[in-house]
């Protein structure tokens, strides 16, 4: 078991901007609505599915792209 002064930081990148989550005791806390983060699957580039993090400005973004015309 690590030290509390050892213990990780949970922080991701957001795939899109770069920006770097704010640490938290788990990932339910970072897509919770007091951070909005979302973590969504996606293809990368070699066909596989892939885990990608997006900050709550960013999500925005995409969601929107993704809306139906």
């Amino acid at each position: 078991m690590f030290e509390p002064s050892e213990e990780r930081e949970n922080r991701h990148e957001c795939v899109n901007c770069g920006t770097l989550s704010p640490a938290t005791d788990t990932n339910y806390t970072l897509i919770s609505s007091q951070h909005g983060w979302r973590l969504s699957r996606e293809p990368d580039k070699f066909g596989r599915t892939s885990m990608v993090w997006r900050c709550p400005t960013c999500w925005a973004k995409h969601k929107a792209s993704q809306a139906p015309k």
